[in-house]
């Protein structure tokens, strides 16, 4: 006869179909179970990451709609600023238009020291500081075309005038008094400034290309990076002005006064500098040093470029010299 299983062992093979059948689980393994818990927090994560996706689109979206709607207000403020700022100026010039008017019919404005000149001074430097680069241009033109800045009978002085930037492009400016104004970089270009008296005037960076300056007064200008090259310069006066690598190529110096000039580095290629005067005017030569280049800002070699034929020596030329 076989040996018989222990009581214990028998009740307890009985007890695992009833504990089975009681908890619903049955002969299930650890990772039966472990696949029980598993899948729904795979199925919650899941569902959590797909609704944090679809908040952060929808949040984009709504980022995207308030930066859009955020350029289009910027975008509609900034024209209506425009607007209202080309208002204020079209106004502004308008006003300064007739007052100056009322200045010459009532207030007998063309006699010399009246208090209408001051007035009418005053109200034209206040009119400049509001305007922008065409309405300077426009004042400008005005008050050459009614004779009240002409260099025989200066009515309104623009001595310190803010004229930078202003846009006196094909102007017709013959014989206007600018002295003293500040005309850095203003569009001159193709201007007729012949015999304009510009003496002490701010020209830095000004465009002059195609200008007319024949009989203009220049001396005591500021001409520091300024194009002259083909520019008619003919019977001008720019007698002590500092022209050090002014770029002079082609221009028309047709007895120009250029004594006391500084045309260290300056090119005068092709210039025509028949009849010029040269006396005394500072030049450099392929000789000069580095250092004397850098001394006096230009890029070595800074020799002055003179037309085939002239001679600066018998031009009575000043060899321009730096000490340390």
């Amino acid at each position: 006869m076989g040996k018989e299983p222990p009581e214990s062992d028998t009740k307890a093979e009985g007890l695992t179909p009833k504990l089975g059948r009681w908890t619903g689980f049955g002969e299930k393994k650890l990772w039966d179970f472990l696949e029980l818990l598993i899948v729904p927090v795979i199925l919650a994560v899941g569902a959590f990451y797909l609704e944090d996706q679809a908040s952060n689109r929808q949040e984009k979206i709504a980022d995207d709609r308030y930066k859009q709607e955020q350029r289009i207000a910027n975008s509609r403020y900034q024209q209506e600023q425009s607007i209202a700022n080309s208002r204020y100026q079209q106004e502004t010039l308008k006003a300064y238009f007739d007052q100056i008017t009322q200045l010459l019919l009532e207030k007998n404005l063309r006699q010399s020291n009246s208090e209408a000149q001051v007035i009418a001074r005053a109200r034209t430097l206040s009119a400049l500081g509001e305007l922008d680069e065409n309405r300077k241009g426009l004042l400008l033109k005005f008050l050459n075309e009614a004779n009240l800045i002409t260099q025989d009978k200066r009515v309104i002085s623009l001595v310190d005038a803010n004229l930078r930037g202003a846009n006196l492009s094909e102007a017709y400016l013959i014989g206007a008094n600018l002295r003293g104004a500040n005309l850095s970089e203003a569009n001159l270009r193709g201007a007729n400034l012949r015999g304009a008296s510009l003496s002490g005037t701010n020209l830095i960076r000004a465009s002059l290309s195609g200008a007319n300056l024949s009989e203009a007064s220049l001396s005591g200008a500021s001409l520091s990076g300024v194009n002259l090259s083909g520019v008619n310069l003919s019977q001008a006066s720019l007698s002590g002005v500092n022209l050090s690598g002014v770029n002079l190529n082609g221009a028309n110096l047709s007895r120009a006064n250029l004594s006391g000039t500084n045309l260290s580095g300056a090119n005068l290629s092709r210039a025509n500098l028949s009849g010029t005067n040269l006396v005394e005017a500072k030049y450099t030569t392929g000789n000069t040093k580095p250092e004397f280049c850098n001394q006096i800002s230009l890029t070595f070699p800074c020799a002055t470029k003179f037309p085939p034929g002239v001679d600066p020596i018998a031009e009575k030329m000043v060899l321009f010299r730096v000490y340390k």
